[in-house]
């Protein structure tokens, strides 16, 4: 009787059905949207698809992914995406120290994506900070 309970306790952890379900997500200020993202643990890269919504085209100068929050390890960038258009981006997230992100399969990655934009209408550059909580795949 104990071996069959423990069979199913085994079975029944390893379909993850003790393990809590992550909600993975990604929340920007209102002129940025985040439609999917995937973090890829072999080289922690964020594969992110931002949507636009000004209202004028814009072009991304540089996107960086950090837990900090801060405007470091910024990749320049030149994509303009038009009114309500989007874009993937591919971005090496950092953790802490300038040090890339050590994340393994299955673990949740949680920090910031930064933007630097400009508005093609009136070529003032602007800057956004989301954030995204995404597991590693």
């Amino acid at each position: 009787m104990l071996i069959v309970l423990a069979g199913v306790l085994g079975i029944l952890f390893y379909l993850r059905l003790f393990s809590p379900s992550v909600n993975q997500t990604c929340v920007f200020p209102a002129e940025v949207s985040c439609l999917s993202t995937i973090f890829y643990s072999s080289n922690s890269v964020l594969m992110i698809n931002l949507q636009q919504a000004t209202t004028s085209p814009i072009t991304v100068t540089a996107i960086g992914c950090n837990n900090q929050s801060k405007y470091t390890n910024m990749i320049p960038e030149s994509q303009s995406i038009a009114i309500g258009g989007n874009y993937t981006f591919g971005v090496t997230c950092y953790g802490g120290g300038g040090v890339v992100a050590s994340i393994v399969p299955g673990q949740i990655y949680s920090g910031y994506v930064l933007v630097n934009y400009t508005d093609s209408a009136t070529s003032f550059p602007h800057s956004v900070i989301g954030t995204v909580v995404a597991k590693a795949v």
